[in-house]
């Protein structure tokens, strides 16, 4: 006796002794005409009044709905943090004025620049915020001012000195013990002065001394036990003048430099140099990037111009005795030599009521600035007082600390007012904080303030990080250098600064707008290691789990179906999280409740991507599908959520500004594949449902197809498939969005390596890549697997694996030169391979294979990933009945986690912070697997998504209660397929 299609039950290949027959109370069966389990289709239950499961269309629509409604609030988080900010952080791509100034026209002649660079340690945003609201002089000179965030990053340790040499080097550089082995080169020592010696032991690229150079004339004779003492201000003796710093601001100016020898007694502005020079250079060499330190002093000498260092922030006596000679450190050159400077105890003055009992002789610094700027290009000046309270910190209670800083600040803002003064139509004022101090550094707050005068006002931005408001400490060698029409060094990578306007008036409320932003992004970064031990965390515990249930062969695996759809939903939780608000009023929550936060929004997506799917499949595709819309409706809307998120690139680690980082590159590849695997398996099985396209009944392939290969024809070989038959057909070519099911992981996949390969949006290479070779992931799995496969075809597989990422590489790179000033890192990279050859790229890519090898080393991410390739191998090798039924049941989604594969093996070999990547993309394939797998060996689930009945299927008989069906023993495999042996524990 036979029963309807309608009407069969759920006591078929894939049921468990016990099962009651008939029984359709199960939330979601698997779908009709599958081998396993026979009910009726949604279809089927609309038209006979069963309102438990709504029409296929019914839940796409909604699942489509979702997603539009997370499309709309990214866009509207978007342009709300924008606005708050002030416009601040948003993303420059087209707009902005150069800040170097233009050239002049062919005929005329050029007008002398002069580019005054004053470096302040120890001034941040908070301090600048105050004194923009209260001092009258701080809001003068912000009215005109461009402002914004520097990145501090060096070679290795956040240190002053490194920081100075990274300016001056255009590259990350690190710094030594010799750092402050910087001596004023009028100095008279024992055998002679510091700068002939330093001529006669350290001579020229010439190979001969360029001449000894004597003591100037009227320069002090160091003062009796104080030979050699760096920053000693004895050793001068009468060089130093009664009176206040106060009475010197005011006086001094533009006009102070014809006085300048009178007021101060200063003959002239002796050269610097620094012995321990060589020594830096032989640290830097062991870098895994190019550090040409002093490259900035050797540019503008190489067009006839000169540079000045004034100032130190040394500590002259006490027992927190050093020497600090930061602006010396930028203002050498390579052999370690400054042609103009003031940097020794001249500079300095007694002042027993500031902290240390020293401090900055604003009098002589503005005389000698003025003095300097008549024969350099550039001047560098060290304030000094800040960075001497800075060092101090430790040892001051904290209200004499404040009011010392209020202080110094305030002079500082008069010096700045003198100088902005004295500035010609072409030159140009930078005051800068070159590195964080020790506490800011704990903290992570190294994003240093930054403002410009004569460039206009506004947000500086930089090709480098394309943000409003952010700019790279690397862009200031290349900038100078251009402003300065001096030859660039090959080994530079930065870019000349842009100035943009902001959405707000300028001055106050440009710095109210980068104080903002730069709370939200120290915020994220404090909160992101704890989120990613949870997903980490999460991940191993949820997929040991099943693996564990799956060697036991547990009968109860179901229950992990909804905790692994939980943890692929956390990444597109965490996407979502910088909606809320985040800032000094909201630390209270940054931490843990951020992070239960994410974790219960993580759940409720899982709940209602099952609810609104109904089966396993489904809901894994819903959950991908809705990731993928909102990270690239992020970065259509300037990537907000990517630099907010804790699972995103942040401007404070300082690998990335812009785009879409590995992270969620790696979640877009992954959610994509198994977005576009449900898809194509919801429209096999629409197709097969077709009136056109009927079987005979009981009709099965004469052997198992594998992953991404069409059944096999009657005479055994490999039919064209439905793709040929699609791209044979013109008129079916008309109507596209009827792809066939085979094209749909493959195409999608090719658009996601669209979107990262776009300059404007994804801006990622190595995602690129990425996701070119994950798709072509199925065949190329198809064509492995396949036992009687051609040579020709395993060829032609091959040839496209590799040919997909060099075309999607080719792609970027044109795409790229199209940008031209604003292109991406990859055009940077081409053009310092063009100007210094091979070896850059081998640089590059032994750079990136290092830091992967670091990564793999130190984070987490290798733990997740070790285990869910485990999982990966466990499933294939250790339960292949598993594997076999999905290739028949639901072949499309074998394909999309062939795919996810594909596209995490590359991520690991193709980008610098590989391990990350790939172990973002494998999640979504094998949570995916593990819950398939546990559906499957585990009754009342849904595995895979309901469809309507394949027409033309022979009906099976009812089985009474209790009975075991034919294929039981073989654990629910499909009829006609190979058997299995029962499990004699059970």
């Amino acid at each position: 006796m036979t029963v309807a299609p309608s009407a069969r039950t759920a006591s078929g290949a894939g049921s468990r002794p016990g099962a009651a027959a008939g029984s359709s109370s199960t939330p979601g069966p698997f779908p009709p005409g599958a081998p396993g389990r026979a009910a009726p289709g949604p279809r089927s239950r609309a038209r006979a009044g069963d309102p438990r499961t709504p029409p296929a269309a019914r839940r796409v629509a909604a699942v489509l709905l979702v997603a539009g409604l997370l499309a709309a609030g990214t866009g509207l988080t978007a342009r709300q943090l924008q606005g708050t900010l002030g416009g601040a952080g948003r993303l420059v791509l087209d707009e902005g004025r150069p800040w170097v100034a233009p050239a002049a026209p062919p005929g005329q002649g050029t007008q002398r620049r002069v580019v005054t660079l004053v470096t302040a340690p120890g001034l941040d945003l908070a301090l600048l915020h105050r004194l923009a609201a209260t001092d009258p002089t701080w809001q003068s000179l912000l009215q005109g001012a461009a402002a914004g965030l520097m990145t501090a990053h060096t070679g290795g340790y956040y240190g002053r000195e490194a920081a100075y040499l990274t300016l001056g080097a255009g590259a990350r550089a690190v710094s030594g013990p010799t750092a402050g082995w910087v001596l004023p080169g009028d100095q008279v020592l024992a055998p002679g002065t510091a700068a002939s010696l330093f001529d006669r032991w350290w001579p020229g690229p010439s190979g001969t001394p360029p001449g000894a150079e004597p003591a100037l004339a009227g320069s002090p004779a160091p003062a009796s036990g104080t030979e050699g003492v760096r920053g000693s201000p004895e050793r001068n003796g009468g060089a130093q003048a009664a009176g206040g710093p106060e009475a010197g601001v005011e006086a001094a100016g533009d006009g102070a430099a014809g006085g300048a020898a009178a007021s101060t007694g200063l003959p002239g502005l002796p050269p610097v140099v620094h012995w321990g020079g060589h020594a830096l250079q032989r640290a830097n060499q062991d870098l895994d990037h190019p550090v040409p330190l002093g490259s900035l002093a050797a540019a503008l000498h190489a067009a006839g111009l000169k540079v000045a260092a004034l100032g130190n922030a040394d500590l002259p006596s006490g027992p927190w005795a050093s020497a600090r000679p930061g602006a010396a450190l930028l203002a050498a050159d390579g052999r370690g030599r400054v042609d103009l400077g003031l940097v020794d105890g001249r500079a300095l003055e007694p002042d027993p009521s500031f902290p240390g009992g020293w401090r900055t002789r604003w009098d002589t610094v503005l005389d000698a600035w003025a003095l300097a700027r008549r024969q350099a290009a550039l001047v560098v000046v060290e304030e000094g007082d800040l960075a001497r309270l800075e060092d101090l910190a430790p040892l001051l209670p904290a209200g004499t600390l404040e009011t010392a800083r209020w202080e110094a600040a305030r002079r500082l803002g008069r010096a700045l007012a003198v100088m902005r003064a004295g500035l010609g139509p072409e030159d140009r004022l930078i005051l800068l904080n070159p590195a964080p101090g020790s506490e800011a550094r704990a903290t992570g707050e190294t994003l240093m303030p930054v403002i410009t005068w004569g460039a206009g006002s506004g947000l500086l931005a930089s090709p480098s990080t394309r943000r409003a408001g952010v700019v790279a400490n690397t862009d200031l060698a290349p900038m100078i250098a251009a402003h300065l029409a001096a030859p660039p060094h090959p080994a530079w990578v930065g870019r000349p600064w842009l100035v943009v306007p902001g959405e707000g008036p300028p001055g106050a409320e440009a710095l109210a707008g980068l104080h903002r932003l730069d709370a939200g992004l120290v915020v994220n970064y404090q909160r992101r290691a704890a989120f990613i031990r949870l997903f980490v965390g999460a991940g191993l515990v949820l997929t040991a789990g099943p693996l564990l249930g799956l060697w036991r062969r547990s009968r109860r695996l179901g229950r992990w179906v909804q905790p692994l759809l939980a943890l692929a939903a956390f990444p597109l939780a965490n996407l979502l999280l910088p909606a809320w608000p985040a800032g000094p009023g909201w630390s209270w929550w940054s931490g843990t409740p951020s992070v239960l936060l994410a974790a219960l929004l993580a759940v409720a997506l899982a709940a209602l991507a099952r609810r609104l799917a109904g089966s396993t499949l489904g809901a894994f595709g819903a959950v991908g599908f809705w990731t993928a819309v909102v990270t690239v409706a992020d970065a259509l809307a300037g990537a907000w959520l990517a630099q907010l998120t804790p699972f995103g690139y942040s401007p404070i680690g300082g690998a990335r500004f812009y785009g879409i980082g590995n992270e969620y590159m790696g979640v877009l590849i992954g959610s994509a594949a198994v977005a576009a695997a449900a898809w194509a398996e919801m429209r096999r099985r629409a197709a097969a449902a077709a009136p056109g396209h009927r079987r005979r009944p009981g009709w099965q392939p004469a052997r198992p197809p594998m992953p991404g290969q069409p059944p096999a024809g009657r005479s055994g070989r490999p039919s064209a498939g439905a793709a040929a038959v699609w791209l044979a057909d013109p008129k079916r070519l008309a109507t596209w969005w009827r792809l066939p099911a085979a094209l749909g992981v493959p195409l999608t996949l090719g658009a996601v390596a669209a979107v990262l390969a776009s300059p404007r949006l994804g801006s990622n290479f190595g995602g690129a890549l990425s996701a070119a070779v994950a798709a072509c992931g199925p065949a190329l799995a198809s064509a492995l697997a396949a036992r009687r496969q051609r040579l020709r075809r395993r060829a032609a597989a091959g040839f496209l694996l590799l040919g997909a990422p060099v075309a999607a590489g080719l792609l970027m790179a044109l795409w790229d030169r199209q940008l031209g000033a604003g292109a991406t890192h990859v055009l940077a990279t081409w053009e310092q391979v063009e100007s210094v050859g091979p070896g850059a790229l081998a640089d590059v890519v032994v750079r990136k294979i290092g830091m992967n090898l670091r990564l793999m080393r130190y984070t987490n991410w290798s733990y997740l990933f070790v285990m869910l390739v485990f999982a990966y191998a466990f499933v294939i090798y250790r339960r292949a009945a598993v594997v076999r039924r999905l290739e028949r049941s639901a072949p499309e989604a074998v394909r999309g986690l062939a795919a996810v594969a594909a596209g995490s093996l590359a991520a690991l070999l193709l980008n610098d912070s590989g391990i990350v990547a790939a172990a973002t993309t494998l999640v979504y394939g094998a949570t995916l697997l593990l819950a398939l797998a546990a559906g499957l060996e585990s009754p009342g689930t849904a595995p895979l998504s309901a469809g309507p009945p394949e027409t033309g299927a022979a009906p099976r008989p009812a089985l009474p209660a209790g009975s075991q069906g034919p294929a039981a023993s073989g654990r629910g495999q499909a009829p006609g397929s190979r058997g299995v042996a029962p499990d004699p524990g059970r």
